[in-house]
């Protein structure tokens, strides 16, 4: 839970929301909408995860249709973290709530 609720957070909202965020173009629009596309994708990295616990308790599943389900939430939870940085300026208050929302799903 410490790795998962804090330490990725930490890393993910640092990469998108700080220096993706902050690096990619001077249109705050432009830069909200790519770090939440590229927040999104880069989701389907953990498919290595995803696989292995799958494979646990439900070998029979569909791998494709959980990796679009999670590309989805990844996209829909980078929109709140995006609008969040976007609102306040700041990595902080969308760090916050991407910590509470992996703590819960953890």
């Amino acid at each position: 839970m410490i790795y998962g609720a804090f330490i990725t957070v930490i890393f993910e909202e640092i990469l998108f929301r700080g220096l993706v965020y902050e690096e990619i173009s001077n249109n705050k629009t432009y830069k909200f909408l790519l770090s939440t596309l590229m927040f999104g994708f880069w989701h389907l990295g953990y498919i290595d995860t995803i696989i292995f616990r799958t494979s646990l308790f439900n070998p029979t599943a569909d791998i494709f249709n959980i990796m679009v389900w999670k590309v989805i939430t990844g996209l829909i939870l980078g929109l709140i973290f995006g609008f969040l940085k976007y609102k306040t300026d700041n990595a902080y208050s969308s760090m916050l709530a991407h910590m509470l929302v992996n703590a819960i799903g953890s």
